[in-house]
């Protein structure tokens, strides 16, 4: 209940920074404990602070943000993986030679 609850609203949310998903999960889970959701389970406050920064943290890993490689960066890699350059030679192979 609580991850499915906290995942879709990760989901959600524009620019996924690690404070704006720390208050996303903190908030879900203090609504749901308001609410009486929680009422009939033997979770303590402890355990509910650790679920916080578990889930916090799995939602900071799967939502950071990629790193974007400029263009020009990306075509040099591509023409060096044509000539071979930075290949792992293979045992019992010639290198390649010239273009």
């Amino acid at each position: 209940m609580l991850a499915d609850g906290v995942e879709a609203a990760a989901r959600s949310v524009q620019n996924p920074t690690p404070e704006r998903i720390r208050e996303l999960v903190r908030r879900i889970v203090h609504e749901r404990l308001e609410d009486g959701q929680l009422d009939e389970c033997d979770l303590t406050f402890r355990d509910l602070e650790r679920i916080t920064q578990v889930f916090t943290r799995l939602l900071v890993s799967m939502f950071h943000p990629r790193l974007e490689y400029p263009e020009a960066s990306l075509e040099a890699h591509r023409r060096r993986r044509q000539r071979g350059v930075g290949a792992i030679p293979v045992p019992g192979r010639r290198p390649r030679v010239g273009p």
